[in-house]
């Protein structure tokens, strides 16, 4: 109840646009990803294959209130060999022992089962990257100015960002670790110009790739209404409260 579009939607916009590729990575599922592939192929586009998966902060087989809190990682899969460590990871993270609530993975094992197949990205709020640089979370995504959010920058913020950044890169390979800079929703969000002005300030002093994202949950602007409707099912808050509570939400 996140993302609208249906595969031929997707499709038919990227003609349009006149993309040569795409990416799909719906939350903890590779459900979508065959239609996704079939359609794109046939218009002549390369689909790219991925998942954003839900990540807990300990070993995915504890389940308590300590270990539920989750964040999100996105992570698209490198030619075939990636693409049978992407279902693998999915499989495992929706296993009896580790699903809790959602499916889920710790770094740890995810890292283990990419085996060097995996291009990673984080830095969109609700990411590690995004969440690591602000005292508090909550106020930093619900700030109404740039002003506002930037007085929640944790005053170690370089420090803990680049520590995370160089812990994707040992986990995944720095060849395949991208600081992700998405500014889509900085006027509702002014904390993700604070977000991707720090990332790339790391990434230029510690030689880390970026990569420019969207947060696309629908084909076509006059989607949105729908897409709305689809959150407030999963909120189950009125499209009124729905509006409200995106402003705190960190699990886009």
């Amino acid at each position: 109840l996140d993302g609208l579009s249906s595969a031929e939607k997707i499709a038919d916009r990227l003609s349009e646009l006149e993309l040569k590729a795409c990416a799909l990575t719906d939350h903890g599922t590779l459900s979508g990803l065959i239609s996704f592939y079939k359609k794109l192929k046939s218009k002549s586009i390369s689909p790219i294959l991925g998942c954003e998966f839900y990540i807990c902060e300990q070993d995915p087989t504890i389940k308590n209130d300590e270990n539920k809190k989750l964040s999100h990682l996105c992570v698209l899969a490198k030619k075939d060999a990636g693409w049978s460590s992407l279902v693998k990871a999915c499989s495992v993270s929706n296993s009896v022992d580790n699903f809790y609530r959602k499916p889920r993975l710790d770094l740890k094992t995810l890292s283990s089962i990419a085996d060097g197949n995996f291009i990673v990205f984080s830095g969109h709020p609700g990411s590690d990257l995004g969440n690591c640089l602000f005292t508090d979370l909550n106020e930093a995504y619900r700030a109404e100015t740039y002003e506002i959010a930037k007085s929640l920058v944790h005053k170690d913020w370089e420090k803990r960002a680049t520590d995370l950044a160089y812990k994707y890169a040992d986990l995944f390979g720095k060849e395949n670790f991208f600081l992700e800079i998405q500014l889509i929703d900085s006027e509702n969000i002014p904390a993700t110009k604070i977000i991707s002005k720090a990332l790339r300030h790391i990434a230029k002093k510690h030689g880390f790739k970026t990569v420019a994202t969207p947060d696309a949950h629908y084909a076509r602007k006059e989607d949105a209404i729908d897409q709305r409707v689809l959150l407030a099912c999963s909120m189950k808050k009125t499209l009124t409260e729905t509006s409200v509570k995106l402003k705190t939400r960190l699990d886009y």
